[in-house]
């Protein structure tokens, strides 16, 4: 059997020698040139791998770049609007001139008519309220104004005939919207917070004790609590009693003119809920201030914020553009190693493909698989014989 090895092995060199001869060494050399693409083909996928890698965190920034530039884009908008009602108001007023009823319910003047043409009252109604009325402190104005709401159309009288004669008049110019009370004359005791607390009372200028008795009687003005700083304003809700005689604060926004916040509920309760500008003309006139002037004040702030909002919506987009950029990229990148992957593994397949049919041409195979063959049978023998020994 070792005879028969070793003549297989002296064919196997043989064989080697004679088709080394026939094609120059050509097995040999796409042998190296597989070799060089297999490298290079793991490299590639390498790359492959790290982008695909990447990729997870890429799409999270371009998400957040996503969210970013909506969100400014959000505030532009919410500003662009706030703008428009500014100018819409501000061209309003400029309408209205000096009407004293321009920001009240739009048939107030018929009403007020109709009022003077009715002879059976026991005493003429007073209103609308809004009219006798101003606030001494301006920067109150948009929590005024909202406080009050409807009310400010309405009216007093002082007795249910009155009261009778009110509803005639509503429903004969059929009129809706405009509220009144009845309150006969009398004399009220308030219970008011401590004096270092402006209050929507202390804050207002009435002209008329029955319009003045109706806002304590109906709204309880006398015990809402007026506090520009709202951390300031927290505490105080925080930490009032019963006896403090303080029923709702309200407090104003640091940074956006107009705006603010109701801080406080009932008593143990605590919130704050935020309160939008009034974008209404003024009905409580403040004093020492025209609501022409303010609102182009308002205008002027707004379309400096609006310019800073668009400066910050533009870097937004940029940033999205940059980084949706970069994911096409990648993609493109990663496209192509696919490409370059899948030609290399071709390359590989047909030199193989060459080197089987080189081998293909003589006995080399046959004698090779022959060699092992006996190879196997005298490593088995080998064996066989070591155990009889033992």
């Amino acid at each position: 059997m070792e005879r028969k090895i070793v003549d297989l092995k002296g064919k196997i060199r043989a064989e080697e020698e004679r088709l080394k001869a026939r094609n120059g060494g050509s097995s040999t050399r796409l042998v190296d040139s597989i070799k060089v693409l297999q490298a290079e083909r793991d490299e590639l996928a390498s790359q492959k791998s790290q982008i695909e890698g990447e990729r997870e965190e890429k799409a999270r920034v371009h998400q957040a770049a996503v969210q970013a530039k909506k969100e400014a884009d959000a505030r532009v908008t919410s500003k662009q609007k706030e703008m428009s009602d500014k100018r819409q108001l501000f061209e309003r007023l400029n309408r209205a001139g000096t009407d004293p009823l321009a920001g009240f319910h739009p048939r107030m003047g018929q009403f007020l008519d109709a009022i003077s043409n009715e002879g059976g009252f026991r005493r003429k109604p007073i209103g609308p309220l809004g009219t006798y009325m101003s606030l001494k402190k301006p920067e109150w104005s948009t929590i005024v104004e909202k406080f009050f709401g409807s009310k400010l159309n309405g009216f007093v009288v002082t007795c249910h005939e009155d009261g009778r004669l009110m509803d005639s008049i509503l429903k004969r110019n059929m009129i809706s919207g405009i509220p009144y009370s009845v309150l006969p004359p009398k004399n009220l005791t308030l219970d008011e917070p401590a004096a270092i607390y402006d209050t929507l009372l202390r804050v207002l200028d009435i002209k008329d004790e029955a319009v003045r008795a109706q806002l304590i009687v109906f709204s309880g003005v006398e015990q809402v609590i007026l506090i520009k700083d709202l951390e300031e304003a927290n505490r105080v809700m925080g930490n009032r009693r019963p006896n403090d005689n303080i029923s709702s604060c309200y407090a104003l926004h640091r940074s956006r003119p107009g705006y603010g916040y109701k801080v406080g509920g009932s008593y143990g309760v605590m919130g704050v809920v935020p309160i939008t500008t009034w974008s209404g003309m003024a009905r409580i006139r403040s004093q020492g201030m025209n609501q022409r002037d303010i609102v182009q004040a308002d205008i002027d702030r707004l379309e400096g914020e609006l310019r800073g909002l668009r400066s910050t919506a533009h870097s937004a987009a940029a940033i999205e553009a940059e980084r949706r950029k970069t994911i096409k990229s990648a993609e493109n990148r990663r496209q192509g190693l696919v490409i370059d992957i899948q030609r290399k593994e071709d390359n590989i397949e047909r030199l193989q493909n060459e080197i089987d049919e080189i081998a293909a041409d003589g006995e080399l195979n046959v004698v090779q698989k022959k060699l092992q063959v006996s190879l196997r049978v005298t490593t088995s023998r080998t064996y066989m014989y070591a155990d009889r020994c033992i």
